[in-house]
């Protein structure tokens, strides 16, 4: 649950720049006491989701046997597993500091 004061960081994908989308999710967010930050343009090595979406497609490739038949089930499992500490080291591998 976000609270006032937290920050969203969100990628460049067109569809979050969007005629509507930006504008209201920014005043949205601005109203609730969140920042909205963008990354970068598209830079792997500054891309913190592509370092928690391979630990989410690992852990479907080590428990494939479940991801064939409970699906979602295993992806939730996955997002269990990215803990505080996982999120932090994702943007301190990234480069950014804290």
């Amino acid at each position: 649950m976000l609270e006032r004061g937290d920050t969203i960081i969100m990628d460049n994908y067109g569809f979050h720049h969007g005629h509507f989308v930006e504008p209201v999710l920014t005043a949205l967010l601005t109203n609730c006491g969140v920042c909205l930050l963008f990354q970068p343009p598209y830079s792997p090595e500054f891309n913190t989701w592509e370092l928690c979406f391979h630990d989410v497609k690992e852990f479907l490739r080590q428990n494939q046997h479940l991801a064939e038949e409970e699906t979602a089930y295993v992806i939730y499992e996955a997002c269990e597993n990215i803990t505080q500490q996982k999120s932090l080291n994702y943007f301190t591998h990234c480069g950014y500091l804290f």
